[in-house]
């Protein structure tokens, strides 16, 4: 594996769980694929890719250092993907790892990687490695779907050649979970109360298209199923002018004591919303 990043984590960057927000462990390990590209004789703009799997295993709080090492997988089921490994500097603890499947992004050559040498710890293991299909605002309403954000595509958030960038979507998501959190019960005051943290573990990110600078996009959210102590969380991005779909995200996540921080079991009456249409008494 060679280096491909290396950050500090600043305060700002941090959320109100005192730990390094989603939207930037998207931002580091897009900057990592874009310099393995780089180092292995491609460019270094280019399109996300198709699909692409985080895993969070460790905290990052303000002050942490990170490197990132990168290397295509040979062989087996990932053949071509390439895999990323984020680890806090000095120690090297993981803190999280990424897979990047897509034939567009497959780089070879300058570092690679051994299916059979493969750490299971490292790879996602709750999302399936297939792409997800869009889902219609109107069928995903069905399984607890609804507006949970519009928003313009702006200059900052955008590559040089006019396109969102990761960070910028994985901003909007984390934005729209705290709604689709608090509609089924887990808003600011029941945390605060019970001094309790939402926290993603592990994200499947598919990207159908590009969004473009000045584009209007609208993002529906829903809780869509339940394992254990974990909840099921569902994006949809769309163009706002015609519909048509421009990223779906999975995303894992569950919530945490924040004074031992470890994984807390869902209550019943939360339990009971998953999956189901929202009243709109919810929603506001």
């Amino acid at each position: 594996m060679i280096e491909t990043h290396r950050s500090f984590v600043n305060r700002w960057e941090c959320d109100e769980n005192d730990h390094l927000n989603i939207q930037f462990y998207g931002q580091r390990f897009d900057e990592a694929a874009r310099f393995f590209r780089l180092h292995s004789g491609g460019p270094l703009l280019g399109p996300l890719p198709r699909l692409r799997l985080i895993r969070y295993h460790a905290e990052m709080s303000g002050g942490a250092m990170a490197r990132i090492e990168s290397a295509a997988i040979e062989g087996g089921d990932h053949d071509g993907a390439t895999l990323h490994l984020m680890r806090t500097v000095p120690g090297g603890t993981l803190a999280a790892s990424c897979l990047d499947l897509d034939a567009l992004n497959r780089n070879g050559g300058v570092a690679s990687i051994a299916q059979g040498d493969l750490l299971a710890s490292w790879l996602p293991r709750s999302p399936s490695f297939e792409q997800t299909e869009p889902l219609s605002f109107d069928e995903f309403a069905k399984i607890g779907g609804f507006c949970t954000g519009q928003s313009l595509v702006e200059g900052r958030e955008c590559h040089g050649d006019g396109t969102l960038t990761q960070q910028g979507y994985l901003a909007r998501y984390s934005n729209a979970a705290a709604h689709a959190w608090s509609a089924i019960g887990v808003g600011s005051t029941m945390l605060a109360e019970r001094r309790l943290g939402r926290v993603a573990v592990e994200m499947k990110l598919t990207h159908h298209r590009p969004a473009r600078l000045g584009e209007g996009l609208i993002i529906h959210s829903g809780t869509v199923g339940s394992e254990g102590k974990t909840i099921r969380l569902r994006h949809e991005i769309r163009r706002a002018t015609d519909g048509v779909p421009i990223a779906s995200a999975e995303v894992v996540s569950l919530l945490i004591d924040q004074e031992r921080r470890k994984a807390v079991s869902l209550p019943d009456e939360v339990a009971a919303w998953v999956g189901r249409p929202v009243p709109p008494e919810a929603r506001n």
